[in-house]
């Protein structure tokens, strides 16, 4: 469900990109759009951070016995193309999409925020009027002060970036494992 919020403000934050691209003359007054965008964002952060936390609290450890499994069946020299094991991999594999699509989609919230805040600058050096340059100096304020970027315990960034960390976690977690283990 968050994955839809994130990806309809993210499309309604591109459509009032394109507006301002298109208009010819003067920017129509859209800042109470970007407010309406920014308070969803606010409203919707805090449960998205809460249920992205327990989502990554508990599939972690999963996808960590996962490719413990995956590593033990290839030193047993097991057929990776069997059932079972084709299930399981579909399975881990929709765990990282359903786990990181939320948090790729709150990264593209703070990018798209920053697409608006050039494409108001690119207005704001053509302009010719004192009092609307005034008003798009204003709106580009109030974008850099409310950028659309989400950070869970404002630590870690939701963005194309948590995948990586993961992944290092993941990583860092089986090395040990592999290492007590005596696997290879």
């Amino acid at each position: 469900m968050t994955f839809l919020l994130l990806f309809t403000i993210n499309y309604r934050l591109k459509k009032l990109n394109e507006i301002i691209q298109k208009c010819e003359r003067r920017v129509p007054n859209y800042i109470h759009i970007y407010k309406i965008l920014a308070d969803s964002v606010d409203t919707i952060k805090t449960p998205l951070i809460y249920l992205h936390m327990m989502s990554l609290a508990f599939k972690i450890p999963e996808l960590i016995g996962a490719t413990y499994c995956l590593l033990v069946n290839i030193k047993n020299g097991e057929n990776m193309f069997v059932d079972d094991q084709l299930v399981r991999s579909l399975y881990f594999i929709q765990v990282v999409v359903l786990l990181f699509l939320p948090a790729i989609y709150a990264g593209l919230l703070a990018a798209k925020a920053d697409k608006l805040k050039i494409s108001l600058y690119e207005k704001l050096i053509t302009e010719r009027d004192e009092e609307h340059a005034r008003f798009l100096d204003c709106f580009i304020s109030y974008v850099s002060a409310r950028p659309l970027k989400i950070k869970m315990m404002k630590v870690v960034p939701l963005d194309w970036t948590l995948p990586i960390l993961v992944l290092d976690l993941i990583i860092s977690y089986q090395i040990v494992i592999v290492q007590f283990t005596h696997i290879f």
